[in-house]
């Protein structure tokens, strides 16, 4: 079972014998009525498992059940049914990644929707497929920008700048294929933990009309959302700035922009969606502030420098979603990303966009990656 949100401690009502104790008890009743209790009598042989049972039922199954009870210690199904009870949405399902294809071929090349685009295979990674949103023929200077989106749902479709450069299948006209960007938004189905936390913030939160509460609770129950922030009165009264970050620390994309619009208010109005009347909602991602680092390390002899550097980029991500929009980076922090990756001996000359301070994010800002320099 996944680590729960507080230790769970077994109730007095619940404590149990153990196996020696119930074996012990019988046979203390069997002597108080002349049963023969000897080592390989019917008594004694039918006495163990008895025992067993008894024990393993008050020991696990009673403890067991008792957990599913509660959302702190709940698993499975029967978390997903506690959710249920308390108005929380069901698990998140894999949302799909998209982004934007570069095509270069012959004026007048007609690219049909759903056309195959993919990533070549990499060792042990096989190809990613994306298929065109939309049908783009290419146009008078043999140019043509067409969006994709990956087949298959979940994080395996969030693929870097220049990989997507093959066809399915060979189509005449078409010279060469490139993404200028990474592919984004491909997320997996939300896993057990955070949705124990949201049934958990669910039980915790009043529900209002309109608090900032609601709306990080309205944006955050919808496929492909990690974190939303609310910038109220953005615009004069009665607005109301939903600011999101998808399940994987990136600023989402617009799919899944337009989902937490629809979901909360279409065209930005309460038409079907949940906001209050009156209330005018803009759904964005944060400007993303890239953030350059440099410094020297010391590594174990037996280290990968390129794991290494690509593990602390990890633990950069996840600091990120710590330190929010509008947050600040701490130099110090960042220098413990570092210290503490496996394999690091020391560090130092660290500067954080050139200097030695921390970066304070505006509003709606939110930290990245920029470049990450070891001299």
């Amino acid at each position: 079972m996944a680590k729960t949100t507080r230790d769970f401690e077994i109730p007095e009502f619940l404590q149990s014998e153990s196996i020696e104790e119930i074996c012990e008890r019988l046979f203390q009743l069997a002597k108080e009525k002349n049963i023969d209790i000897t080592e390989g009598s019917i008594f004694f042989n039918a006495v163990k498992p008895v025992a067993l049972d008894q024990a393993e039922r008050d020991q696990f199954k009673r403890i067991e059940l008792f957990k599913l009870m509660w959302p702190d210690w709940s698993y499975g199904i029967w978390l997903e049914m506690l959710g249920e009870a308390s108005g929380t949405t069901p698990k998140k399902q894999p949302t799909h990644a998209e982004g934007t294809l570069k095509i270069k071929g012959v004026p007048g090349t007609l690219i049909p929707i759903g056309f195959v685009f993919a990533t070549r295979a990499v060792d042990k990674n096989p190809s990613v497929l994306f298929k065109a949103k939309q049908p783009v023929t290419i146009d008078s200077s043999g140019l043509a920008s067409i969006s994709i989106q990956a087949v298959e749902a979940g994080t395996k479709g969030n693929v870097d700048t220049g990989t997507i450069t093959l066809m399915s299948v060979p189509m005449n006209g078409i010279i060469s294929i490139t993404n200028e960007q990474p592919t984004t938004g491909g997320t997996d189905l939300e896993d057990e933990e955070s949705f124990r936390q949201r049934v958990l913030n669910s039980n915790k939160q009043e529900k209002l009309s309109g608090a900032d509460s609601d709306y990080i609770r309205w944006a955050e129950e919808v496929d492909g959302v990690g974190k939303a922030y609310i910038i109220p009165e953005w615009n004069g009264a009665g607005t109301v700035k939903v600011v999101v970050i998808d399940a994987n620390g990136f600023p989402a994309n617009q799919s899944i922009l337009d989902s937490v619009q629809q979901h909360i208010a279409p065209f930005g109005k309460n038409r079907g969606g949940l906001a209050p009347v009156g209330h005018l909602v803009t759904v964005v991602a944060p400007l993303q502030r890239l953030i350059n680092y440099q410094f020297s390390w010391e590594l174990s002899p037996d280290v990968n420098a390129q794991e290494t550097e690509d593990k602390f980029k990890a633990a950069l991500l996840s600091y990120y979603k710590e330190v929010g929009v509008g947050g600040t980076v701490y130099y110090n922090r960042v220098g413990a990303l570092l210290i503490n990756l496996e394999g690091v001996v020391n560090y130092s000359g660290l500067t954080v966009n050139g200097g030695v301070g921390d970066i304070q994010l505006a509003g709606d800002e939110y930290p990245g990656t920029g470049t990450v320099q070891i001299v």
